[in-house]
C-alpha cells in the first residue's frame, strides 16, 4: 500500500507541483509623482541583468525636461552595469535623442508623428511600464509579466524598423 501511494505521488502530485512552479506571477503597481517615476526607473535598472536591453517607446519631450538630471545619473549607472538602451523618441525630442545617442550602449531612432500624447512605454525583461505626464501629477503603471514584456518587445521591433535614425 505504501509503495502504491508513493507511486501515485510521483505520477500525479509531483508533476502538478512542478507545473505550478512554472506559472508566471503577475503584478501591477501604480506609482505617482516624480519620486514614483524615479522609483520605477530604479526598479527597472535593479531587475535588468548585464547585457540585457531596456526599450523605450515614444519618449516625449516633456519627460526629458522634467527628468533630465535624473536621467543623466541613471544612464551613467546603466552604462556601468552594461545594460543596453534602445529609444524611439518623438521627433520633437530630437535634441535629447542626439545627447543620448552619444552614450555608450545606446541606440536612438525617431518617429515622425504629430499629436503624440505625453505618454511612453518602457519595456524590460520582466515587465513593462506605461508612463503618463498628461496630468499635474506624473504617474506610471508597472506591469510585471515576462509574457507581456515579450509581446511589447515585438511591437517595439516593428516600430524600430519604421523609425528613422
Amino acid at each position: 500500500l505504501l509503495e502504491e501511494q508513493k507511486e501515485t505521488l510521483k505520477t500525479t502530485l509531483i508533476p502538478y507541483l512542478k507545473s505550478l512552479q512554472k506559472e508566471e506571477t503577475f503584478e501591477a503597481t501604480i506609482y505617482e509623482g516624480v519620486r514614483g517615476i524615479k522609483a520605477i526607473y530604479e526598479r527597472m535598472l535593479n531587475e535588468t541583468k548585464r547585457n540585457e536591453t531596456i526599450y523605450v517607446l515614444g519618449a516625449p519631450l516633456k519627460a526629458q525636461t522634467i527628468l533630465e538630471p535624473f536621467y543623466v545619473n541613471w544612464n551613467a549607472r546603466r552604462i556601468q552595469k552594461e545594460v543596453a538602451l534602445k529609444i524611439i523618441y518623438q521627433e520633437v525630442a530630437k535634441a535629447y535623442g542626439e545627447k543620448r545617442k552619444k552614450l555608450k550602449n545606446t541606440s536612438v531612432r525617431y518617429l515622425k508623428q504629430k499629436g503624440l500624447a505625453p505618454t511612453w512605454i518602457d519595456i524590460f525583461s520582466s515587465g513593462i511600464v506605461i508612463f503618463d505626464l498628461s496630468k499635474e501629477t506624473p504617474r506610471g503603471v508597472l506591469i510585471k509579466s515576462t509574457d507581456i514584456s515579450q509581446s511589447y518587445q515585438i511591437y517595439f521591433d516593428v516600430l524600430w524598423k519604421q523609425a528613422k535614425e
